[in-house]
């Protein structure tokens, strides 16, 4: 270590010569070098001497890596800006690449985390000795305790806070200000092995995802730490016990990819796993922006073995996503997307499509009602049923026609003649707040009616057929003014 200036005085007035004093913080200009030594200088000795904080208040440059270590707190109020030609992360946990677990960090503070102003970027091996992992901004793995919270990363080189088999933490109140200079300027990524984590209050600009959660195992273009960070042994790299809260996404740049997404606004929230690989219990909840909520995504192949099924991604909890669509690429189970829209900005595809083997899952779009499906067998056939607390009364119709009861303010009403038959229902007046399923068994023609005809508006039914007819679309009923028709 460098010494440290002896006339630098400590808050308190307490000093580094007295082994006993009680020391709120120690800064980098306490110590000789580099600006990068020095704040490594103040990270050891802070970490040493359970000191906790180093105070970072004026501009730094750096032509290496700030290495955080267990027990510190490193607050940053100023500016701590790569130098050109530095190829590396701007802040690395000390667990990085040897194994060793990391505890009880933070990394705070009103200022920025810059990249340099060289073009070079993520996507490739292209840091210190062509190892893929070195443009992350900010990367923990092996971390328990930590908090990040408060700063903005500015025009990172790849990502810009990446946690890799990193557990009970907290991503708060940080902004993302990247130009779209350089290739995979995601925000979060939460990867293989990670959980019991908060993300929220992330706002700004990123050049693609502003959170992920990616959990792939044989992809090597995102394996960018290889095995050697690993706990000796692990096999349950599961991603789990996840919040994801007040996100709101400036605009980002268009770009086209294949598979489930339409052409759309890059970035937003991802949640990814392959090869058997897990992603459950996680929560998303408030969300702005030009983003866009994918489960899964296919324009990539990034499994090596076998695509995730419908056992990898469940306990799925999305809700009001704004103008923010949702876009399942693979079969979920025991999920729910409430108050969602039913398109993209844009009004052309269909948000919350759900996909071929989804088990248990629940919708409600905007001011629409909620949708319970057990199980989608097909592309479009949907088997409709709803929860027994919505529908208590069921009926089941052989021959004839149904009237609804006037009052009745739930029901579900099945269908089984081979003949065409009518379903009366009450006025809207006498049965607001109303919802009623038709589920036609037979695929005989179905006619909805209304007792007092023209003026009746009912915007809470649906009728869905066990069998596929019509491609098997979920049909919705609307009143023209004359009678109801089934869209």
């Amino acid at each position: 270590m460098d010494i440290y200036n002896p006339n630098i005085q400590f808050i308190g007035g307490q000093d580094l010569t007295n082994p006993n004093s009680h020391i709120f913080y120690v800064t980098p200009e306490q110590f000789k070098g580099s600006d990068t030594s020095r704040i490594n200088q103040a990270i050891d000795y802070a970490s040493s001497n359970s000191m906790n904080t180093v105070m970072c208040n004026g501009k730094y440059f750096l032509d290496s890596a700030i290495i955080m270590k267990s027990n510190v707190s490193l607050i940053n109020n100023g500016l701590i800006q790569m130098n050109s030609g530095m190829r590396d992360n701007i802040v690395r946990a000390a667990s990085n690449v040897v194994g060793t677990p990391i505890t009880n960090i933070k990394i705070k503070g009103t200022g920025t985390f810059r990249g340099s102003l060289d073009a070079w970027g993520g996507g490739g091996a292209t840091g210190v000795n062509g190892e893929y992992w070195r443009p992350i901004a900010i990367l923990l793995a092996n971390a328990t305790n930590f908090e990040l919270e408060g700063f903005t990363i500015k025009n990172s080189h790849m990502w810009g806070i990446n946690l890799e088999q990193s557990r009970f933490g907290s991503v708060k109140n940080i902004k993302f200000d990247n130009d779209n200079s350089k290739p995979n300027q995601d925000g979060v990524n939460i990867r293989h092995g990670s959980h019991s984590i908060v993300v929220e209050n992330i706002s700004g600009s990123t050049n693609d995802d502003i959170v992920a959660l990616t959990n792939l195992g044989g992809y090597t273009g995102y394996n960018f730490l290889g095995d050697t960070i690993y706990e000796t042994g692990k096999t349950n790299f599961d991603i789990f016990d996840v919040i994801i809260r007040n996100i709101n996404q400036l605009r980002p740049p268009l770009r086209v990819f294949g598979g489930i997404v339409p052409t759309h606004y890059s970035g937003g929230i991802l949640l990814l796993c392959e090869d058997g690989l897990k992603i459950y219990n996680v929560s998303i909840d408030g969300v702005n922006g030009y983003s866009q909520i994918a489960l899964g995504f296919t324009a990539i192949q990034y499994w090596t073995t076998s695509q995730a099924t419908v056992d990898d991604m469940y306990n799925i909890s999305i809700s009001n996503t704004g103008q923010c669509p949702v876009y399942p690429a693979r079969p979920i189970k025991s999920s729910t997307l409430i108050n969602i829209p039913t398109t993209e900005i844009n009004g052309i595809y269909s948000s919350a499509d759900f996909k071929i083997g989804s088990l248990n899952v629940f919708r409600k779009y905007h001011d629409s009602i909620p949708e319970y499906f057990t199980n989608v067998t097909g592309l479009g056939d949907y088997h409709l049923v709803v929860k027994q607390d919505l529908l208590p009364n069921i009926d089941i119709v052989p021959t004839g026609n149904f009237t609804v009861p006037n009052g009745t303010k739930t029901r579900m009403i099945t269908l089984t003649s081979a003949s065409p038959q009518d379903v009366i229902l009450p006025a809207i007046s006498d049965a607001v707040g109303s919802i009623f399923f038709i589920t036609n068994d037979s695929l005989s023609t179905v006619n909805i009616k209304s007792k007092t005809g023209t003026n009746d508006i009912w915007d809470s039914m649906v009728v869905t057929n066990d069998k596929t007819v019509d491609s098997g679309t979920t049909q919705r009923i609307i009143n023209d003014g004359v009678n109801y028709k089934i869209l």
